[in-house]
């Protein structure tokens, strides 16, 4: 290699490490002096107005938002008497009919949760259990179970009642297999 040559690649060489310093320097006090100073917005772009022509005012009609109704536990009855079975109870057994194939595995049971006119009803059915055995029903969607079910073998249906909705099931019914009264037993 010629004197001349080395010189060349020398100077090259340096005026590089002298440019890239440089830069990493220039952005290293950029970044520092942005950092410190507080970020200005640029003002917000206001398009000017557009004229309209005349449009007729004409009202809308609004649909009317569906309510449900509330729906407030069954008033407890002395024990012994009988409560005609409700809309809500015959659906809940109407459901309680449904297949197992609706609910998901949860551990040793398997659970549906199924929401109908002004309740919650979350089904379980026992391992073991060709059907729905158990249900708890919210009635005022305030996510504490207002009643608890439990469908025996024999078709009859034990219906336990919390009517201060604190968990406390105190009330209890009884629903004999092909009968349509709730019979309070405590």
């Amino acid at each position: 290699m010629k004197y001349k040559t080395f010189m060349l690649l020398r100077n090259i060489g340096g005026f590089g490490l002298a440019t890239l310093a440089a830069v990493g320097a220039f952005l290293g006090c950029r970044t520092a002096t942005q950092s410190n100073q507080p970020s200005v917005e640029p003002p917000a772009y206001n398009p000017p107005p557009v004229s309209q022509q005349a449009v007729p005012n004409v009202p809308k009609q609004q649909k009317p938002v569906p309510t449900r109704p509330a729906t407030k536990p069954a008033v407890p009855v002395p024990s012994g008497a009988t409560a005609a079975l409700t809309s809500r109870d015959t659906e809940i057994v109407a459901l309680q009919k449904e297949p197992l194939s609706k609910g998901k595995p949860a551990g040793d049971s398997t659970r549906w949760l199924s929401v109908g006119e002004g309740f919650k009803a979350e089904f379980r059915a026992d391992s073991g259990s060709n059907a729905w055995n158990r249900v708890k029903v919210d009635l005022d969607s305030d996510k504490k179970w207002d009643e608890k079910w439990d469908f025996k073998t024999d078709g009859s249906i034990k219906r336990r009642v919390s009517p201060e909705d604190d968990d406390n099931y105190n009330t209890e019914y009884r629903l004999k297999s092909g009968e349509t009264k709730w019979v309070r037993v405590k």
